[in-house]
């Protein structure tokens, strides 16, 4: 189905003051309700860093944990939808407190996919998440609102669908400057296996021993539907919000459909 790599980059002789806050970790499932909802890779970068930044993430990934792989997700979207829910509601307490650390200070990303190969990806701040596909690099996450509130932090998810041998890459923001700059991410649209991931990243290991961050990588290994050609992912809304207001508009549409039919019967 898929396997995936997760590379942490902590150069030991900087200054705790240079060192953002990152961690990342990734479940997997251990039993035929769980392979039906997939995996899911979770990734933090806090930068500044504050005081309560490793107890933060302990409770989001608490918080993950407890709720993927919940027995009524029926589905890979609603298992997503119903974990990000409760992270929402936990982190909009958290930042409404005077002494947290502000919302600007956050990158989080959260990536899930299932065996059908159909992923979902969501992100708060500068995580990059991108799609490796057929010598081709897609920013899977361009679609996502860049303006997260206090209210919701996680505003939306997007969704589409991976090739066999796609590669799915979540990294932080020097990670993925660096993967750039060494022409990492352009080498890895155009490996085939996952000894080819290993041997990339050893080979740049002298420089990224340099830098901080982390990253995780879905190498795809199963064959999935055929899908459309391009960029294959879509935004949807995570809220409720828009539901209502599209139901509120197909509903005055179907009022104004109903009156002029009337106006049309009266007439004659």
């Amino acid at each position: 189905m898929a396997k995936i790599f997760q590379y942490y980059f902590n150069p030991s002789k900087k200054t705790k003051k240079d060192r953002p806050f990152f961690d990342c970790f990734y479940l997997t499932p251990k039993n035929s309700q769980e392979k039906r909802l997939g995996h899911l890779l979770f990734l933090a970068e806090f930068y500044p860093p504050f005081p309560e930044a490793q107890s933060l993430f302990s409770d989001l990934k608490q918080i993950i944990e407890c709720n993927f792989y919940k027995k009524n997700n029926s589905t890979t979207e609603s298992a997503v939808k119903t974990t990000l829910e409760k992270v929402n509601s936990f982190l909009s307490k958290k930042l409404n407190k005077e002494e947290s650390a502000p919302l600007d200070s956050l990158n989080l990303g959260l990536l899930a996919f299932n065996k059908e190969n159909h992923l979902y990806v969501t992100k708060i701040g500068k995580i990059k998440i991108l799609l490796l596909s057929e010598e081709q690099a897609f920013s899977i996450d361009q679609n996502l609102s860049s303006y997260p509130t206090l209210e919701r932090p996680f505003p939306n998810i997007a969704e589409g669908t991976a090739r066999k041998r796609d590669l799915v890459l979540i990294t932080s923001p020097l990670v993925f400057e660096n993967l750039l700059h060494l022409r990492l991410v352009e080498k890895l649209t155009l490996l085939q296996s996952p000894k080819q991931i290993k041997q990339g990243f050893q080979e740049k290991k002298d420089v990224l021993k340099q830098i901080f961050g982390c990253c995780l990588i879905v190498f795809i290994t199963k064959k999935s539907r055929p899908i459309k050609q391009g960029n294959p992912f879509l935004s949807m809304p995570l809220t409720a919000e828009n539901q209502q207001r599209l139901k509120h508009l197909l509903s005055v549409l179907v009022l104004f459909i109903l009156l002029f039919l009337g106006y049309l019967l009266f007439k004659r």
